[in-house]
């Protein structure tokens, strides 16, 4: 699964991106998402990445964010989830 990042992903967009998640972890299809158009993320948004990260390492899926833009990146770091930005190992839990 490749998927484009909104612009601002809060709880409102959040929703769509979980299901996305879970169907592509579900079929065991890589998940690689591109994330330079972030503009905003919230903590839903945050919260959904890790729980996708954790369920695609516990699922042997690769899981990884690609060309995160500066305003994820700081938010990323703000939180303490820089593990986020780094590409899962499959079988790895975050």
């Amino acid at each position: 699964m490749n998927q484009l990042l909104p612009a601002t992903l809060n709880s409102a967009a959040s929703g769509l991106l979980r299901c996305n998640l879970r169907q592509a972890i579900g079929n065991a299809q890589p998940v690689i998402l591109l994330a330079d158009q972030v503009e905003q993320i919230g903590l839903a948004g945050l919260q959904v990445l890790l729980a996708a990260r954790k369920a695609a390492g516990d699922a042997r899926v690769e899981f990884r964010i690609d060309q995160p833009s500066d305003a994820m990146v700081n938010m990323v770091k703000l939180s303490g989830l820089d593990v986020l930005l780094e590409p899962a190992e499959e079988g790895a839990s975050a």
